[in-house]
């Protein structure tokens, strides 16, 4: 606790903590799975009771000035968050999606019991979990939330028509009346590798090869794609030759 504490004295508007469940069903905070790193036991920390954690030293790592701090569970944290009305961001954190799915619902009760899920949020990389504890718990908040999931949707169901089995849909943004990206055929990296640009039409000339990258500019899309380019050869017409013997008429005397 002596860590959210001094968040608080900092002046911190919020505090973020990650939640795990005991082998017994209490509510604590950790970041990791196990007790290895930051205490001096070993093992996953859902295998051991709430009496056993309550005697575990989670401070001498960090410091012999924190030597003997506890591992604290929910309750005395949602205490100091009502006593300085500070807000919360709890992170449902378990070995698996069962276990992340009954922590993210029990630590949305517990704030539902105090009456602040106006102050605080639920957060966690389980999206199925905050959905459940959001249907079972009316008013909370949750992050992130549902623009988020928008924005990364999951696998996605039957084929639909014009989708590719298997792969989530992701709309094209449009781009006005001929959906293309302009670029420059010659910038930075193209310069090193000798690309000249002519007449900024959007080709560029590849030395040596004869031929030319087109980027879609101008009238339409050269590629058939948006932001497509296509190589294409580009061949001179011969020029016709002329006969110059008629320029110089040979006088005679």
């Amino acid at each position: 606790m002596v860590a959210f504490r001094e968040a608080v004295r900092l002046g911190a508007a919020m505090i973020e903590a990650d939640i795990h469940r005991t082998r017994d069903g209490t509510l604590v905070m950790l970041h990791d799975d196990t007790l290895d790193r930051t205490t001096d036991a070993t093992g996953p920390i859902n295998t051991r009771t709430w009496e056993e954690l309550a005697m575990i030293d989670a401070g001498s790592w960090f410091g012999s000035a924190f030597a003997g701090e506890r591992i604290p569970s929910l309750e005395p944290l949602l205490d100091l968050a009502d006593e300085v009305n500070v807000g919360l961001c709890l992170e449902a954190k378990g070995a698996d999606a069962a276990e992340t799915r009954s922590i993210a619902i029990a630590t949305a009760r517990a704030m539902a019991t105090r009456d602040t899920l106006h102050r605080h949020v639920l957060a966690s990389f389980d999206h199925p979990a905050l959905l459940a504890a959001r249907d079972a718990t009316t008013g909370l908040v949750i992050a992130p939330g549902p623009a988020a999931r928008t924005r990364h949707p999951g696998p996605v169901g039957p084929r639909a028509p014009g989708r590719r089995a298997g792969r989530a849909h992701h709309p094209a943004p449009s781009r006005g009346p001929h959906r293309t990206r302009r670029r420059r055929p010659a910038c930075g990296r193209g310069r090193r590798l000798g690309l000249a640009r002519q007449r900024s039409c959007g080709r560029v000339t590849l030395p040596g090869t004869g031929g030319r990258w087109d980027h879609g500019r101008r009238r339409g899309n050269a590629g058939g794609r948006p932001g497509q380019a296509r190589m294409s050869r580009h061949v001179p017409r011969p020029r016709p030759s002329r006969d110059h013997s008629s320029d110089h008429q040979e006088v005679t005397g």
